[in-house]
């Protein structure tokens, strides 16, 4: 009888040592974010060396003590973690770790400071003596970087440090203090960009040195009877931004304006620079058509036209491309696209308009009239930049694509 009670009783300490060493739940971490409404684009997490001053400062608290210790990006699963929980979030257009092709990029640095006393040595003692089924409890500060890219350009960078508490014993999670740090990590950096506008276009041309369209961009507030809606600054400097005007009786008609860089490195030639541009044009509108959002059954676009329209100051030599798209519920839409060389920029009008009984609105004479309205900003920084590299690169053939990074 007096064995079946010992047995009973180290039973229920083992049960509750697992239940103990077990990890609870952790909290969602949606509840914790100050901006749940916050949106942001796709992002790459990898791991870096860090910052010079990250560090030095590591490498400075091991060295000045044999019982100091400092691991630099150790373990892994913490970004993994952090990378699960910013995925959780839903605030990303999605979360891909360790992987490349994406233009926006987390570069995270991790650093555990720790430091071993004679309590240590004796709680591990006795922690050793007991098999482990006493857990022996470590506790160490966790430094953190976090910088977000843009390609090869830093953005901003994150500091961040808390203490970590981890437990090793023969029933403990090992992973449960690095999750742990994961998640505060992800709490604490998406608190602190719902602050800062650093994922915004806007955000990101600043930086740069690209064209500030908002500011310097002088546009018509009409284009006959579709009126200015919103002007919105894409994601890519060599995107630019879009002014859309929409019908004053129907909101389902619109104009969409386009002002972007010609993405050659000579542009003095205007009809060689607008040549070069309907092939993109042409290529975007196939990869449009083709995707599964879009519902075309067919899609049928004529040769481009060249034309001369009068301005201010003369004329102006541009192209024109008319075309039909038919969707899978049997609407057929007539789409123009007006394409312009002014400056180093483009000025792109696109209209499609659903075929009916009634002909389509005439748009090109309204159009004649907004052309001499639309002045567009001097050449950037950013732009006069990479004209320079492609020349540096080709000085033989300094009119070619600059492309992307």
């Amino acid at each position: 009888m007096q064995h079946s009670l010992r047995f009973a009783f180290y039973l229920s300490a083992i049960l509750l040592l697992v239940a103990c060493g077990t990890p609870q739940p952790l909290e969602s971490i949606r509840d914790r974010i100050s901006n749940i409404e916050a949106q942001y684009p796709a992002v790459a997490v990898w791991y870096t060396d860090g910052s010079n001053a990250f560090e030095a400062e590591c490498r400075e608290y091991q060295n000045a003590s044999a019982f100091h210790y400092c691991t630099v990006n150790q373990p892994y699963i913490v970004g993994d973690w952090l990378s699960e929980q910013l995925e959780g979030s839903y605030q990303f257009q999605y979360v891909a770790p360790y992987e490349e092709g994406y233009d926006y990029q987390l570069h995270l640095t991790t650093a555990n400071y720790s430091n071993e006393t004679a309590g240590d040595f004796a709680e591990a003692l006795i922690s050793g003596s007991s098999l482990l089924l006493i857990p022996m409890k470590e506790t160490y500060l966790q430094k953190s970087e976090i910088a977000v890219v843009w390609r090869d350009v830093e953005l901003g960078r994150f500091n961040y440090e808390f203490p970590v508490e981890s437990s090793i014993g023969l029933f403990s999670d090992t992973t449960a203090a690095h999750k742990y740090a994961g998640t505060e990590l992800a709490v604490a950096f998406l608190n602190d960009i719902a602050n800062t506008d650093i994922f915004d276009a806007e955000y990101l041309y600043k930086e740069l040195g690209a064209s500030d369209y908002p500011a310097d961009l002088q546009y018509p507030e009409a284009i006959g009877d579709f009126y200015y809606e919103d002007m919105a600054v894409l994601p890519d400097p060599l995107y630019g931004t879009l002014v859309r005007y929409i019908h004053s009786t129907f909101s389902f008609d619109y104009i969409d304006t386009f002002i972007y860089p010609v993405r050659s490195a000579e542009w003095s030639n205007p009809e060689e620079a607008l040549d070069s541009e309907l092939d993109n044009f042409y290529a975007e509108m196939e990869t449009a058509a083709e995707s599964d959002e879009a519902d075309v059954q067919n899609m049928a676009l004529q040769e481009a036209e060249s034309i001369i329209w009068p301005t201010n100051n003369g004329e102006i030599v541009g192209r024109r491309v008319i075309g039909s798209i038919n969707i899978e519920n049997g609407d057929i839409y007539d789409t123009y696209m007006y394409l312009f060389n002014q400056g180093d920029k483009f000025i792109k009008f696109r209209a499609s308009f659903l075929r009916s009984e009634n002909p389509p609105p005439n748009i090109e004479a309204d159009l004649q009239i907004a052309l001499n309205e639309f002045v567009v900003p001097d050449e950037s920084e950013y732009m006069a930049q990479l004209r320079q590299r492609v020349r540096n690169l080709n000085p033989q053939e300094s009119s070619s694509e600059t492309g992307k990074k």
